[in-house]
């Protein structure tokens, strides 16, 4: 019977996951590498960390020695490989990579020998051939390179499985673009922040400076309102003293008038009309206490509103449409159903699932 050592490439290209096609997997290789059964076919590898992805071809041969292969499959097969333009590779390196591998398309494999690239890979930079001298200055024409790209990308629907890679390797070049940027930032800017720092620390006094001057405040100030209530105090009383007496005068001379009538009216009615009574005093202003001058401007009082919440729900739902309050409901409750992965019940609030890239 024929065995078809491409099935289980051929059913990943179609789009089967591996666990769907795992019956097609065939032990390419005896127990010297346990548990790792590379299978032929062509596959997208990445060479080392960090670099892009190459073609790997695995197939079985039967001359050993020209594919430089050493552990047979079975029936005289060996196991064949070429990563990338190495000519050969050894079974172990090909179980070593195997993990890593991902399944290729014939026309990718092709368009990759073809160019050395992929065909959705992100777009090639023009500059390269031409870019300026100055490091700084050729980060900022790949920048606007790049973003040029990205916007051209953006302008153009997805509208099948490469678009889409093409659109995430790109959105990858421009996160490795932008660490770059984040570390040249970090580089340049990292002697000033050293210099800034240890200026920060030469004049730390500076807190204490801060400290000390609010700790006089809050001393001289604790008795200036005092004194100052104290004075205000006095003279309202003082004031309310000066219309009670008024007051008692007034009744007094009604009382004496009323007396007068009763007693001798003749008399009271040919008397010459009695004074108008004098207008109630003013209320006195109130004193304001200051203190210093000597050095700087003189200080005074200043009145603060301090409020003591005492129903926290009244006083929530009284500035619930504060625009600040509704951006820090929003974040709560994004937190809590995050923290809960949506199984949670918060009244007014409707959960949906939503798939995103990441």
């Amino acid at each position: 019977m024929t065995v078809d050592v491409y099935a289980y490439w051929r059913a990943l290209v179609a789009g089967k996951s591996s666990a769907e096609a795992v019956d097609l997997v065939l032990p390419t290789i005896k127990a010297t590498i346990p548990g790792e059964n590379p299978q032929a076919g062509l596959w997208k590898v990445r060479p080392r960390k960090g670099e892009g992805l190459v073609l790997m071809q695995i197939w079985l041969t039967d001359d050993p020695v020209k594919c430089g292969a050493v552990h047979e499959w079975r029936d005289g097969l060996v196991l064949c490989a070429r990563v990338g333009n190495t000519a050969s590779v050894d079974a172990y390196d090909i179980a070593g990579r195997w993990l890593f591998v991902r399944p290729c398309s014939k026309e990718h494999a092709a368009h990759w020998r073809q160019h050395g690239r992929w065909p959705d890979d992100a777009p090639e930079l023009a500059h390269k051939s031409n870019a300026p001298g100055d490091p700084f200055e050729a980060l900022l024409a790949e920048v606007a390179e790049r973003l040029q790209q990205a916007a051209a990308r953006l302008e153009a629907p997805v509208v099948d499985q490469d678009t889409c890679n093409m659109a995430r390797n790109l959105q990858a070049e421009l996160s490795a673009l932008e660490g770059r940027a984040d570390e040249a930032h970090k580089k340049e800017k990292g002697p000033i922040l050293l210099a800034g720092r240890a200026i920060d620390e030469r004049y730390r006094f500076r807190d204490q400076l801060a400290q000390a001057r609010a700790a006089l405040g809050r001393h001289y100030g604790a008795w200036m309102a005092a004194e100052e209530k104290r004075i205000n105090d006095e003279r309202a009383r003082a004031y309310r003293e000066q219309l009670a007496a008024q007051e008692a005068e007034r009744k007094r001379l009604e009382e004496e008038r009323a007396a007068k009538l009763r007693d001798e009216p003749v008399l009271a009615l040919t008397d010459p009309p009695a004074p108008p009574p004098p207008p109630p005093p003013q209320p006195p202003a109130p004193v304001k206490i200051q203190a210093g001058g000597g050095v700087g401007r003189r200080a005074g009082l200043a009145t603060e509103y301090i409020a003591e919440i005492t129903d926290y729900r009244a006083a929530a739902l009284h500035v619930i449409e504060d625009p600040s309050i509704a951006i820090l409901v929003g974040k709560t409750i994004q937190r809590l159903v995050k923290a809960a992965k949506g199984n949670i019940t918060i009244p007014g609030v409707t959960i949906r699932e939503q798939r995103k890239a990441s």
